[in-house]
């Protein structure tokens, strides 16, 4: 892996991934039609993920993992890349953020925060 920041923390059971294969479709005459992968990586991954924290059962500082999360994507400003590890996969992938990042505080002291990353494949 390169220099890349690490993005650590796993999110909780709900987190969805999306497939789009991206093809290119020649139309022929008489209905005959071939299709084609677009590149060699025409099949990215697109996560959506919510990290719901209680920072009284994680952390003694109040919001601090929360803040830590929300904190390392807002740095990333949407364009930075860095490494993510998928649930169930030991492979880690390289992504950027993408859409917003939502950060939401309850009654209840927890604190939610939502992204969407989206696997890249530019060279290292």
């Amino acid at each position: 892996m390169s220099d890349l920041a690490i993005f650590t923390w796993q999110p909780d059971y709900g987190a969805q991934v999306d497939v789009t294969p991206t093809v290119l479709t020649a139309q022929f005459g008489d209905g005959y039609s071939q299709d084609l992968p677009l590149g060699i990586n025409f099949m990215p991954q697109v996560w959506t993920l919510k990290f719901n924290r209680n920072p009284n059962a994680l952390s003694t500082d109040p919001g601090g993992i929360a803040d830590d999360i929300y904190n390392f994507l807002i740095n990333q400003g949407g364009y930075l890349r860095f490494w993510w590890t998928p649930p169930r996969s030991e492979t880690a992938i390289k992504v950027k953020t993408t859409g917003k990042i939502t950060r939401t505080e309850t009654d209840a002291g927890q604190t939610t925060v939502s992204a969407t990353f989206t696997q890249v494949f530019d060279p290292d």
